[in-house]
């Protein structure tokens, strides 16, 4: 922190000061009271706020978002505070974000990008662009240019993190150093006002197992509808010592088909349970 103040302040004759780092203080898709991003707010935003920065480039969270400008915790007027882009999100997939921005969020979306900056003395021009080479988001506004671009990120499909209570599930085995594998009762519920399509992924961690008892892709359930299946997962080999925190999961896709919307809104999420050693 001593390190970052100094070098700001040997900065301060320069209008536009920018940083870039991993964690994000304003994430767009992991909790906002993780622990590194809370700690960023308490240690960094400080600074950052003291010295004016323009500009935060985050990543780790592998979405798109711009943030509104903020200071001392708290939205301010354009231009008052600092400017958190992100989310690192150009070479890997881009994950879902909540359906309604959190306070702090101007846009956001799961979105694969990049950033393209230009500055002049008047002002920094901010541009994101996708992975087929169109510019989506711009800022400060730029007319004509800015229309287009609200078009194209309009058009953009969204992927939105899992609703909870769309699935939970019920370990039903015993539970011992020689584990031979078991059943999970999974719960499936539809919390919409739509019907839905349920495309389920089992994800065993560091053990190779068989999974069995899975219906046919994709599952669908009218509104309020709840599905019980019974999934057997047997390992492929003996385990003579069961792992630490094994995890039995899944990764869930979801679409909900509203007749008032040109395509279904998509969900993704995973949940499983862990087998704790006795």
């Amino acid at each position: 922190v001593d390190w970052l103040d100094q070098e700001l302040e040997a900065s301060k004759e320069i209008p536009y000061k920018a940083a870039i780092y991993h964690v994000p203080l304003f994430p767009s898709h992991r909790d906002f009271m993780g622990t590194y991003s809370d700690l960023g707010r308490d240690h960094w935003a400080p600074v950052f706020d003291a010295h004016g920065l323009t500009v935060a480039f985050e990543n780790h969270d592998h979405t798109f978002k711009r943030s509104h400008f903020i200071k001392n915790g708290e939205k301010v007027p354009n231009g008052e505070g600092t400017l958190y882009l992100g989310d690192g999100c150009w070479g890997r997939d881009a994950r879902p974000v909540d359906e309604a921005p959190l306070w702090y969020l101007n846009k956001q979306g799961a979105i694969q990008h990049f950033w393209v900056v230009d500055c002049t003395v008047e002002q920094m021009t901010y541009r994101a662009v996708d992975m087929e080479n169109r510019v989506f988001d711009i800022y400060p506004d730029a007319g004509e240019d800015t229309a287009r671009a609200s078009e194209v990120f309009a058009s953009t499909p969204g992927l939105y993190k899992l609703p909870e209570g769309v699935i939970a599930s019920t370990l039903d085995l015993v539970q011992n150093p020689a584990w031979k594998g078991g059943e999970l009762e999974t719960i499936l519920r539809n919390p919409f006002a739509h019907p839905v399509e349920i495309w389920m992924q089992p994800l065993p961690e560091r053990i190779n197992f068989t999974v069995e008892g899975l219906p046919a892709f994709p599952l669908k359930l009218m509104p309020g509808e709840v599905r019980k299946l019974g999934i057997v997962w047997t390992p492929k080999e003996a385990i003579t010592t069961l792992p630490e925190n094994l995890e039995l999961s899944y990764n869930i896709q979801l679409k909900q088909y509203n007749p008032d919307q040109k395509t279904p809104s998509a969900y993704a999420g995973k949940t499983g349970v862990k087998i704790l050693r006795p």
